[in-house]
């Protein structure tokens, strides 16, 4: 499930990427797209993790996973905060 999370994430940001360039005369779509671009990558680390074999390396990828995420989370908050 965590695979199938991380592959509808990443086309829905190529999606925003694409609508970006074409009506960038919104103001929160470069925020938005900014925030799923993060949460993205923030589910994509997450499947990479189980298959590192160092022992350090997959809790430095959930940290960095939880971070892309809460990043992702807090870019959304700011934007609902700059469109009211």
């Amino acid at each position: 499930m965590s695979i199938m999370v991380s592959v509808a994430s990443i086309l829905q940001s190529i999606t925003l990427v694409f609508l970006f360039f074409l009506a960038n005369e919104y103001r929160g779509i470069s925020i938005y797209t900014m925030g799923a671009g993060l949460s993205a990558l923030g589910f994509l680390i997450f499947p990479i993790r189980f298959l590192v074999s160092d022992k350090l390396l997959p809790l430095n990828l959930r940290f960095l996973g939880n971070l892309f995420i809460t990043c992702a989370q807090l870019h959304l908050i700011l934007m609902q905060m700059l469109l009211q």
